[in-house]
């Protein structure tokens, strides 16, 4: 995991030098919201209250599992999961199971088998589609009841 170095936010002179600073480490603020604050008292600090009351806005928002099965039926016919020894990997169903922060789990044949790139890429399609730009998301793959399993 990246740990920018420390510096004082003061020490940057403009919010150019900032936003070069943020790219040059982008993989460790990948899709993170900037806010255009500066740090001289007042400036351009109204916008600073929307930008938050839009990421609270997403922490809390709820997707209905019948658009969140939709959208994954259209991801999975676009880019279906990797197989694993031959045999295709399937993804029964999604749901969120919980806000604050947002968690989906993924009802899968092999959760073990799914590859992390491929967890990206669904994290990063309901980010894009459901608008959660900027917010952290949780993606639990859980293993669905085998109805033909005698137990």
């Amino acid at each position: 995991m990246f740990v920018p170095e420390e510096r004082p936010y003061r020490e940057f002179e403009s919010i150019e030098e900032i936003n070069n600073y943020l790219l040059e480490h982008k993989d460790s603020f990948i899709r993170s919201l900037l806010s255009e604050a500066a740090a001289l008292p007042g400036r351009k600090v109204e916008r600073l209250m929307p930008a938050v009351m839009a990421a609270y806005d997403n922490w809390n928002q709820r997707v209905p599992t019948a658009a969140l099965n939709r959208w994954l039926a259209e991801v999975q016919e676009h880019h279906p999961p990797p197989a694993v020894g031959g045999k295709p990997q399937h993804t029964r169903y999604a749901t969120q199971v919980k806000t604050r922060p947002p968690t989906f789990a993924f009802f899968v044949g092999r959760p073990k088998d799914v590859p992390e790139s491929y967890l990206r890429y669904l994290a990063n399609g309901l980010r894009e589609a459901f608008g959660f730009a900027g917010t952290p998301l949780r993606l639990v793959l859980r293993r669905g009841r085998n109805p033909f399993k005698v137990s």
